[in-house]
């Protein structure tokens, strides 16, 4: 008997009725960052799960933007090993954006070469929660039960950086102990169907930055005033992008904070290797045209010195920045405050608070003590080995699907795993999967269902999913 094959079979044979699951997740809203329709789709969700044989399920923070936690647990008590599966549900907002589709009908087009496709808010976020559990009723449904246990966290506020997770983890510190590995699916394929095996994370500080004629004595303290004052009256935009001005170099992109990189810890031989492997295959005028620049950084050219700018780089970004009349039209006015939002992308050694202290300290010794920061989120970088049991899971799953992939010692972006990779849980993960999907912050967000020859679809991903499962609960992981 070939599971793997008699497991690929019942998901192909399963796909449409595992794909309407899909679809009525997308058609809950779960926007986050707006407390819109979380605490539903949670509900949605922890009932699925309890529909399948979930032992033990919770909603830690009911009614606000809830974390759901799960135990599965092999009715065959040899089986001793523990996974924790990781994904979010939430979304990001729909705003102002246009949407060819509506954005929470979850509707299946055909998308050029990609084919079938689902367009909805959220479909590559609930594409993980789905896939997973649709995975594991099919391991139900041809082994009769699963050759591990399974602990499931599905976050319901990753896209506004999981601020209630650390509280989340310590509540359920006994419990979260019983894993041996974190593994997160996510489509990780490009274009050609090359996936990933992912094996790390930046950290990142958010916060707020405010300017006010009211904290600073310097402009408009109760109400807007008109412009013709402004020969003798102070504007808090132009004090707060003076303020900003002294973070950086005169391009903006040296950040010259003292004792910002002091703490940023050298990169290891492992990681040295698989950079110099990475970039063997790195097309960096490919990596423009996808972003649709022109330049990079420094005129960058050569793939190794690109991956290790983006990679090892801690950097400062603007998000935004509001205040005053912004509207038709025009209209003359000395606004009474000015904000920016910035996330600060850190790299192992940097600690966010640490980086909040030295950003303050910065705006003090600069002559801007009242400016206010709001820290709205901070999460600790991590990174994982190759050689962990888990990571080797999914390399022997690529392997058997036939999937071409890169390893990537760490990622651009920012996802909490390292409040379970750090103490107390300190374990060993790793993240990637088949699947293909995009524009999670823009409008028509979309996720490839049945795949198209070169990269997998939701079908692909539930294999993969379940595949991992099956090598990483192997006693004999040949």
């Amino acid at each position: 008997m070939n599971l793997q094959q008699d497991l690929d079979r019942h998901v192909s044979a399963n796909a449409d009725d595992h794909i309407t699951r899909l679809q009525q997740l997308v058609q809950q809203p779960s926007v986050s960052v707006e407390h819109f329709g979380t605490a539903d789709c949670a509900v949605l969700i922890r009932k699925w799960m309890q529909r399948i044989g979930f032992e033990k399920t919770a909603l830690f923070h009911e009614t606000d933007n809830p974390t759901i936690y799960g135990e599965y647990r092999s009715p065959t008590s040899r089986h001793q090993k523990t996974i924790l599966l990781y994904a979010s549900y939430d979304s990001n907002p729909v705003d102002n954006e246009r949407w060819t589709e509506p954005p929470f009908e979850g509707r299946i087009v055909e998308r050029g070469a990609l084919g079938r496709c689902m367009i909805g808010r959220g479909v590559n976020n609930k594409a993980k929660v789905a896939g997973i559990l649709c995975a594991i009723e099919s391991l139900q449904s041809v082994l009769g039960n699963l050759p591990l246990n399974i602990i499931t966290v599905f976050d319901g506020e990753e896209e506004m950086f999981s601020p209630s997770l650390p509280a989340f983890v310590s509540n359920y510190e006994s419990q979260l102990k019983q894993a041996d590995s974190l593994y997160m699916p996510f489509a990780s394929q490009n274009s050609s169907g090359l996936a990933r095996v992912q094996l790390g994370y930046k950290g990142v500080l958010y916060v707020e930055l405010e300017a006010s004629g009211r904290l600073s004595g310097k402009g408009p303290a109760e109400y807007e005033i008109h412009s013709m004052h402004r020969p003798a009256v102070h504007n808090p935009i132009w004090r707060l992008l003076y303020a900003l001005r002294t973070m950086t170099s005169d391009n903006g992109d040296q950040v010259i904070i003292q004792g910002f990189h002091d703490d940023v810890n050298p990169v290891d031989k492992e990681f040295e290797r698989l950079l110099r492997k990475l970039a063997e295959n790195f097309d960096v005028d490919d990596y423009k045209k996808s972003l649709r620049v022109g330049t990079l950084i420094g005129n960058e050219t050569e793939a190794q010195s690109l991956l290790r700018r983006l990679f090892c780089t801690s950097q400062i970004n603007i998000d935004g920045i509001s205040g005053g009349y912004t509207g038709v039209g025009a209209e003359a006015v000395i606004p009474t405050h000015a904000v920016a939002k910035l996330d600060i992308r850190l790299v192992p050694g940097q600690k966010s608070e640490k980086i909040l202290q030295l950003l303050r300290k910065h705006l003090d010794a600069n002559g801007y003590p009242d400016i206010q920061v709001h820290k709205l989120a901070g999460v600790e970088s991590c990174r994982s080995g190759l050689e962990a049991p888990v990571a080797q899971a999914l390399v022997r799953t690529y392997d058997k699907m036939g999937v071409r992939f890169q390893v990537w010692p760490t990622s651009l972006a920012t996802i909490p795993i390292s409040v379970f990779s750090s103490a107390p849980l300190k374990l060993p993960f790793v993240t990637g999967c088949v699947g293909y999907g995009g524009q999670s912050h823009g409008p028509d967000e979309y996720f490839v269902l049945n795949g198209n020859g070169r990269v997998e679809g939701f079908v692909g991903l539930e294999k993969c999913i379940a595949s991992v499962l099956l090598e990483f609960g192997r006693n004999d992981p040949r």
